[in-house]
């Protein structure tokens, strides 16, 4: 692969937790979406009944309706949160009859609108809480000096709006299609490494092993014996990583992780895990020297070994420079692993 297409599938694998986080996210908002819409359907659905066939009670709560009435708007009663106008409860009156049904519009043109109208409604009745209740039963006089009668048990919520069902599939198509990219990203390899020769001079520079970051699948560490694994297992992304000499001649690999739980921006807990693999030289099947891509590129060892369940496996050692790399080579040649070279000189 030339350079330039694997440094753009470098960035690409870099970007696959952020598209796992937003499957998630998707899929939530998907589900949000999908529950509004099944609602709106099922508004935009009902059958038109009598206001009147609501007030005797004929009709109870959690069935969804389509009245029509004389609407009077001004807001009734209100809905706040904090400070912020959501809703407002406008009586609908069925001008034949004299009986209204009290109905809450979330609608932003709803919320200040003045005047009356003919209207159509559609939506879901529901039981009033027992704040709206006591609102109710307090302009009862009020009502009855008007010639007006209500259900003080029933109103009507979940109000279908114009263009709702629209705006939803709208929704679901633009979630969907967010999806489907964060999908092919997540598809994309975990690790994209190019092998390659060592830098020349490398091995002469080095001064020793520096800092040292593994990606890969670890085992968690047993909670009382922290360098025995069980069978769970995670994958790293340039995890820091500390290295230790095994017996008899294998590499002990083993990152802590801490991870912070907060809770409105502030620390209240933490939780810390060792994750470990144990490397020896029979486990090997390929050891090569290149460069790993991500957002940017590092020098880089791949180690392709067998697990315990002889399945193969990869782990990658990347580093800040071209010494640390050459030095971990020298380390595992010490310790007897076989390294590849593809033909390209071994400098070391």
């Amino acid at each position: 692969m030339n350079n330039s297409g694997i440094r753009i599938k470098g960035w690409i694998s870099a970007l696959r937790p952020f598209a796992l986080l937003g499957l998630v996210l998707g899929s939530l908002f998907i589900l949000g979406v999908g529950i509004n819409l099944s609602r709106a359907n099922q508004a935009a659905n009902s059958p038109e009944v009598k206001i009147g066939q609501l007030v005797s009670g004929e009709i109870g709560p959690n069935q969804y309706v389509t009245i029509n009435g004389y609407v009077i708007y001004g807001g009734l009663f209100t809905q706040t949160e904090g400070d912020k106008l959501v809703g407002v409860v406008n009586p609908v009156i069925d001008p034949d009859t004299g009986e209204m049904i009290l109905v809450l519009f979330t609608q932003e043109e709803v919320l200040t609108k003045e005047g009356e109208e003919m209207i159509t409604v559609s939506g879901k009745t529901a039981a009033p809480n027992d704040e709206l209740s006591q609102l109710i039963a307090d302009i009862g006089p009020d009502l009855d000096a008007a010639g007006l009668t209500t259900n003080a048990s029933l109103y009507i919520d979940n109000v279908l709006q114009p263009g709702q069902i629209k705006r939803a599939w709208l929704q679901i198509g633009g979630i969907g299609a967010a999806m489907v990219l964060c999908a092919a990203i997540y598809a994309m390899p975990a690790i994209v490494f190019e092998p390659g020769p060592l830098a020349a001079g490398a091995a002469e520079a080095g001064a020793g092993l520096g800092s040292v970051r593994v990606t890969g699948k670890l085992f968690k560490a047993a909670r009382n014996n922290p360098f025995e694994s069980t069978r769970r297992k995670q994958h790293f992304s340039k995890a820091d990583a500390n290295l230790i000499k095994d017996t008899p001649n294998g590499l002990l690999v083993s990152v802590h992780q801490v991870v912070r739980h907060r809770s409105y921006g502030i620390t209240v807990g933490r939780t810390e895990s060792d994750w470990l693999v144990r490397l020896a030289p029979y486990q090997a099947v390929k050891i090569e020297a290149g460069k790993l891509y991500t957002f940017f590129q590092q020098p880089a060892v791949r180690v392709v070994y067998k697990t315990e369940g002889d399945k193969e496996a990869v782990l990658v050692f990347s580093f800040q420079n071209d010494q640390d790399q050459a030095a971990f080579i020298n380390l595992l040649k010490e310790l007897g692993f076989a390294i590849q070279w593809l033909g390209y000189a071994n400098t070391i």
